[in-house]
């Protein structure tokens, strides 16, 4: 940890200077106050790093983690004015534990199973949400509105109301963001230009009088929160704590994948989940906003030198000096200079690589993309990633019914006769019209179980089903109860089942008791049993 101290010692003091003023604006949108953000950085950097299992990560607020402490806030102050923030803040303790627990249940590597398409919509739907919540400060006009809806709804009323010094010093400021070289941040960060040529212009150039400005920052550093708990809002909280704890993990495992990436090692997943987590439920025990992993720090830190947990360590406690000896010019800072900050932070935050290419995806794929998104703008984030994940899942499980549905085989009469072996031949004699032989192969879902139910419908001469599932792997309790109905119906008919199948699917099929069913003479473990058998039942019913 200390063979590169410059190195870690310079990643962490840039990636602070970039930190800082970032966290002053998720303080402000998310109606916690400025100090919060700041709160939220130095705390959540700090655990994040020391037990964390990304070393050069530098975690902090993020816009995701924004909007929804923005729409937690709102939610609960709403219900309780005098004890909201508390219970906001005990709501991120909450997430901070749901965060620990995935990590301690190994938990992290599913996060993964997350559909591109799915994350695309959402990370569309928060930049939009985090543009559309900073048009009026942007024009210089004082937002009481939390929610993407209340800002257009009051647009026609407050739009007379811009102020002309504040929209042209914040166009201004949004440009020089825009225009900004990325390699010129190493030297200085443009969030810290933004913050100092705002604030100079405001004072200097413009009427001072004619700005919203940051207001007094505490500088008593610390306080602790005590948790509190509403049983009226109680599930309110659990619902929200998943959601910072899902999307903390998201966000920060993808920003682990940037910095592996980068310095070419492997992160532990479910250690970071564990150093997330316990970030952020000492954040919400001191009133510091949420976090992730912030994939613009961390890449700064990185390319600054950063190779250790110590970057993120330097990072904190340069936070914590900066926050202590500037608190007075920090309070002279212009919203709208915030305002634009935000406005490029949710502009980044749009996937416009993949929205470039959107056309040519598939139909399945913009419609998930675009569910996701509007759901996550007009609605709220768990029914938009719920939505987006569980279309996404039977788009799939629909491609994989038809793709294995193409796989299987289906056998009678002559057809029958020329798919098998001599030795199979012999044993069919002349019996062949009289079965039906269904052969599969590879993953099976319950998809393609109710598939073969449908293609069997038309199959009525045959007398004896043989289903040959012995190059099948395994098979789902819901599969099973499928082809469980397959046997019912041939039974119902007076037609008779025999299964081949390996040692896996068997226990399978005993424990759910479908063996009773059909009979465990008539499983086996090879083909040849199977057709001895078809026979043999065959020759009984000719008997009879």
């Amino acid at each position: 940890m200390l063979k590169n101290l410059k190195g870690n010692f310079y990643g962490g003091i840039t990636a602070s200077v970039v930190a800082l003023p970032l966290a002053l604006a998720f303080g402000v949108a998310s109606g916690a106050g400025a100090i919060a953000g700041v709160y939220g950085a130095i705390i959540v950097g700090f655990f994040a790093s020391i037990f964390g299992g990304t070393a050069t990560q530098i975690s902090g607020p993020t816009g995701p983690m924004t909007i929804v402490m923005a729409g937690v806030i709102s939610f609960l102050i709403t219900k309780y004015p005098d004890d909201g923030i508390a219970l906001a803040f005990t709501t991120v303790m909450l997430g901070g534990i749901v965060q620990i627990l995935l990590g301690y249940f190994k938990i992290g590597r599913f996060i993964s199973f997350v559909p591109y398409t799915v994350v695309s919509g959402f990370m569309n739907g928060i930049g939009i949400i985090i543009i559309i919540l900073q048009i009026l400060p942007f024009l210089g006009v004082e937002n009481t509105a939390h929610t993407p809806t209340a800002v257009i709804t009051s647009l026609p009323s407050e739009i007379n109301h811009f102020n002309y010094s504040a929209t042209l010093l914040s166009s201004t400021l949004l440009a020089v963001l825009l225009i900004w070289p990325s390699s010129w941040d190493r030297y200085l960060p443009s969030p810290l230009l933004v913050l100092i040529a705002g604030t100079l212009s405001s004072i200097y150039i413009f009427e001072p009088e004619n700005f919203i400005r940051i207001g007094e920052i505490p500088t008593d550093f610390l306080h602790f929160q005590m948790p509190l708990i509403k049983l009226d809002v109680i599930l309110d909280m659990i619902k929200y704590a998943i959601v910072l704890g899902a999307l903390g993990s998201i966000d920060s495992l993808l920003t682990s994948l940037v910095a592996d990436g980068m310095t070419r090692t492997e992160h532990n997943s479910d250690k970071e989940l564990i150093g997330q987590g316990i970030g952020n439920l000492i954040a919400g025990t001191f009133g510091g906003l949420p976090g992730a992993g912030a994939t613009m720090r961390t890449v700064i830190n990185i390319r600054s030198g950063g190779t250790s947990l110590l970057s993120g360590v330097i990072h904190s406690v340069s936070l914590i000096i900066m926050i202590d000896f500037a608190s007075g010019m920090i309070s002279t800072i212009p919203m709208v200079a915030l305002s634009a900050i935000l406005v490029k932070v949710g502009l980044d935050i749009i996937d416009w690589n993949f929205l470039r290419r959107l056309y040519r995806a598939p139909a399945s794929s913009i419609s998930i993309v675009s569910s996701v998104f509007f759901l996550t703008v007009f609605v709220d984030l768990i029914t938009a990633v719920g939505t987006g994940v569980v279309i996404a899942s039977l788009y799939t499980l629909n491609r994989l019914t038809k793709e294995q549905l193409k796989q299987a085989k289906l056998k009678h009469g002559a057809d029958l006769i020329d798919s098998l072996n001599e030795k199979e031949r012999k044993l069919l004699d002349n019996l062949s019209d009289d079965i039906l032989l269904y052969t599969l192969s590879g993953p099976f879902t319950f998809g393609a179980a109710k598939g073969i139910s449908r293609k069997l419908v038309s199959f009525t001469t045959h007398k004896v089903l043989i289903l040959d599932l012995l190059n099948v792997p395994s098979i789902d309790t819901s599969t099973a109860l499928s082809i469980e109905d397959i046997i019912k119906s041939h039974r119902e008919v007076g037609r008779f089942v025999v299964l081949v199948c390996n040692d896996e699917l068997r226990n399978i099929f005993e424990k759910l008791e479908i063996v009773k069913l059909i009979g465990s003479h008539k499983l086996f473990s090879n083909r040849e049993k199977a057709f001895i058998k078809a026979k043999n039942i065959l020759e009984e019913q000719i008997l009879k």
